[in-house]
């Protein structure tokens, strides 16, 4: 059973909070393990349940989290699905050569520049992978969340140049 049907959801990747707290709230009074002090083998699987309740509602509560283990539930197995195409790749490479020099340059004005277009990228590329979790949740198919797997990769690697830019640029 997978989170989503633990807590009675729908998979989707924009989750109600208020209903998502209900849920474990409610799984969390039914199970609470005190309850079952005086029978071990009730005890124990109420140990469990609450174990599962913790990590289900750990995992869905965090949008990053939700996205990766939703990808995974979804996915076809195919590993060439995790690739990130080669002109994005180029870009990133760009913004690298760009932090770097950046960063032994060590002109300000440049990197609050730098700073600024990156952070407009990663808004822009949250925005699309937003978009498109959306567009997945009303209609799944295939395209939809291969779009989905694509953008979220594209902004796993956002962080590699955001680490860049604090090293080699820092404020």
């Amino acid at each position: 059973m997978d989170h989503f049907e633990f807590f009675g959801l729908k998979r989707q990747f924009q989750l109600d909070g208020s209903l998502l707290r209900k849920a474990y709230l409610t799984r969390s009074r039914e199970n609470h393990p005190d309850f079952f002090m005086h029978d071990l083998q009730r005890h124990s699987e109420a140990l469990e349940i609450t174990s599962q309740n913790n990590k289900a509602y750990e995992t869905l509560k965090d949008r990053d989290a939700r996205i990766s283990y939703l990808l995974q539930l979804e996915s076809t197995g195919d590993s060439g699905n995790d690739k990130l195409p080669s002109d994005f790749l180029m870009e990133m490479m760009e913004w690298n050569e760009r932090i770097m020099d950046a960063g032994i340059d060590g002109e300000e004005m440049v990197i609050s520049t730098l700073r600024s277009e990156f952070e407009k990228l990663e808004k822009d590329l949250d925005a699309e992978l937003t978009a498109a979790c959306s567009a997945w949740d009303s209609d799944p198919t295939p395209e939809k969340i291969n779009a989905v797997r694509e953008l979220y990769l594209k902004t796993k690697y956002l962080l590699r140049i955001r680490e860049a830019l604090n090293k080699f640029a820092p404020h």
